[in-house]
């Protein structure tokens, strides 16, 4: 199965070479297995939202329905978050890293 430990984070790797025909397959492809996927909390753990934040590309429309869909099926801590009437739930975390942000 392509969702395995051992297998998945080599096709993460895959969104590294940054070909713009090869991230938008590898993101559909991830898309696809992670969609009802009860791995998907620990997906975080591959390194991928990190490599498709580093994606420089023009096509980025897969990688936006793959992040909005993985953002959306998050696990997260209920006495951890707070949460606003717009949806938005945020972790306590996002303050101290507000708090490092400088502006210049």
């Amino acid at each position: 199965m392509l969702s395995e430990a051992n297998v998945i984070p080599h096709v993460v790797q895959l969104l590294l070479t940054f070909d713009p025909s090869l991230v938008e397959k590898v993101v559909t492809l991830l898309n696809d297995v992670m969609e009802d996927n009860p791995l998907l909390p620990r997906f975080f753990q591959t390194g991928a939202f990190f490599f498709i934040m580093m994606y420089t590309g023009f096509n980025i429309l897969p990688i936006a329905k793959f992040l909005k869909y993985a953002h959306t099926k998050q696990s997260f801590r209920p006495d951890d978050v707070s949460c606003y009437g717009d949806g938005c739930c945020y972790g306590d975390d996002i303050y101290h890293v507000f708090s490092h942000v400088k502006c210049y």
